[in-house]
């Protein structure tokens, strides 16, 4: 029983070991990512990252405003076929 328990310690040992070797190796990865990142961005091949979705959103909002224009801009267009074809209307009265 005692030799099972050593044995169970050792592999406890080994298996925080491992995650210890993980946990830095994770970190590295993470840091030869990131510098990797930074790289590209300097290079110019890679956007710029915007945590708060603002480029998302600004480019949401600009759709709106486009959509916003052409409606206003059909609207203006009616009103004035609209006054054209009663500016006819009242010069053939007259």
């Amino acid at each position: 029983m005692g030799e099972a328990i050593v044995q169970i310690r050792e592999v406890a040992d080994h298996l925080q070991t491992l995650a210890s070797q993980a946990d830095t190796l994770s970190m590295k990865y993470e840091l030869q990512s990131n510098c990797k990142r930074e790289r590209e961005r300097e290079k110019g091949n890679l956007e710029a990252e915007h945590p708060y979705g603002t480029r998302a959103k600004s480019k949401k909002i600009d759709q709106r405003l486009e959509q916003f224009q052409r409606d206003m801009q059909d609207q203006m267009q009616e009103k004035l076929a609209k006054l054209q074809q009663e500016m006819r209307n009242q010069m053939l009265e007259a």
